[in-house]
């Protein structure tokens, strides 16, 4: 009787989708009391940060020439940055100055460090019978930049449902457009990452750092990472479900091959454009750095919300995810299999509890045992970066007490009776 009643009661409990909001707000409440301890900059990463003093002094963005950029990246190189990144999508020509796209073209090509962006969209999100096929400057991608989890090799016209596996190593999650640089950096630069990151309830918990669209490619933060570490894209293992193997670092994954965002709330070294543009930062300052080019002014709209911060610029979630990987410093999480059983047994506990011993006894040892389930949550989160689920446990173990008091109070009257 009690195995059935808690059996059906935690079903209940975990198939009703509020309680998993729940959840998330408890995991974000956990993630801003520990990410408040880190408060000391973090010097390995530099954020070059198109503010308000770079827009005021050089104008609008979209009206910069782009010599501009290749004029950091010639000066970064000067001072051997390790590795340079950029969380700006150069989509199409400069209407302004056409003869800064080369320049910065030439100068991705002589740095040979420096990663550009490209962008997955949806585009005909609700058109269902699209079939959606690869096209050659997806091929020439592939060849160039895709990180193989096979040998095959796909021609154009291929249709996307050979990435529809049984069993794929990745969550495939149906972009039916890959947009890439314009092709002046394209040809020159031998580094790119997607810089789409999935929200989770309008906020961002969790990315994929790995995605595969016809071959796997790696977002921004992960290229720059191995780059750093020198890690080749020919030792990257996926283990479907598990972990991402790089060697000595292993990223914890879910089912759907996505990550925690191990959000510090570090102080990133922030460097105005402007100022690293008149070369009024010494150069050798950026010798081994990772450094970042995005912007946090206000009008370029490129915040977004997550656990600890409701407006983090973009390339501050870029840097936190950097961070992570090279401090091989992880949130994970035990299967849901496996949390289902912990609070099973929880309940179990909790119900064998509230049938043999009196109602007053039985209460103090069943808040003894969520209290105590709690604080053991908190710590596994707090110094071991385990991530325990929280609400549910202790909201079927209330529910079981509350069942089985009911039915023991019940059971008393009638035999009085």
């Amino acid at each position: 009787m009690i195995i059935v009643t808690t059996l059906v009661s935690l079903i209940l409990v975990y198939i009703w989708p509020l309680f998993g909001q729940f959840e998330l707000i408890i995991y974000d409440f956990r993630l801003c009391l520990r990410g408040s301890k880190a408060s000391n900059k973090l010097e390995k990463i530099v954020i070059i940060d198109i503010d308000e003093r770079s827009l005021d002094e050089l104008g609008r963005l979209g009206e910069w020439s782009r010599s501009y950029y290749a004029q950091v990246i010639d000066y970064l190189t000067q001072g051997e940055a390790k590795v340079i990144g950029f969380d700006i999508f150069f989509s199409e020509p400069s209407k302004f100055f056409p003869e800064g796209d080369q320049a910065l073209a030439e100068a991705t090509k002589r740095a040979k460090n420096v990663c550009h962006a490209i962008f997955f969209e949806n585009r005909d999100r609700w058109k269902k019978s699209t079939i959606f096929k690869i096209s050659e400057e997806e091929i020439e991608m592939r060849r160039k930049f895709a990180y193989e989890e096979d040998t095959e090799s796909y021609p154009a016209g291929t249709p996307l449902s050979v990435m529809t596996k049984d069993e794929p190593l990745l969550e495939y999650r149906g972009y039916d457009t890959v947009l890439l640089p314009i092709k002046p950096i394209f040809k020159e630069t031998n580094r790119i990452g997607y810089i789409n990151i999935p929200s989770d309830s309008g906020f961002y918990r969790k990315t994929q750092v790995l995605t595969p669209r016809f071959g796997i490619y790696p977002s921004l933060a992960f290229q720059m990472a191995c780059d750093y570490l020198e890690i080749k894209k020919e030792d990257v293992k996926i283990i479907r479900g598990k972990f991402i193997d790089m060697g000595k670092i292993k990223i914890p994954i879910d089912k759907k091959g996505m990550m925690f965002i191990n959000y510090r709330v570090p102080s990133f070294y922030k460097i105005s454009f402007c100022s690293v543009l008149n070369k009024e930062i010494p150069a050798s300052f950026f010798k081994d750095k990772i450094v970042l080019i995005g912007g946090t002014a206000a009008g370029l709209f490129d915040e977004v919300a997550t656990p600890i911060n409701c407006s983090m610029p973009g390339v501050d979630v870029h840097a936190n995810i950097i961070w992570s990987i090279i401090k091989n410093d992880f949130i994970s999480s035990l299967e849901e299999h496996v949390v289902f059983v912990i609070s099973f047994i929880l309940s179990i506990i909790v119900g064998l509890i509230s049938v043999f011993l009196r109602p007053l006894k039985g209460l103090i040892i069943t808040l003894g045992l969520v209290i105590g389930y709690f604080i053991f949550a908190f710590c596994l989160f707090e110094f071991k970066g385990l991530y325990l689920d929280i609400v549910r446990p202790i909201l079927s173990m209330f529910l079981i007490r509350f069942l089985f008091t009911e039915r023991t109070l019940i059971l008393l009257v009638r035999k009085n009776d």
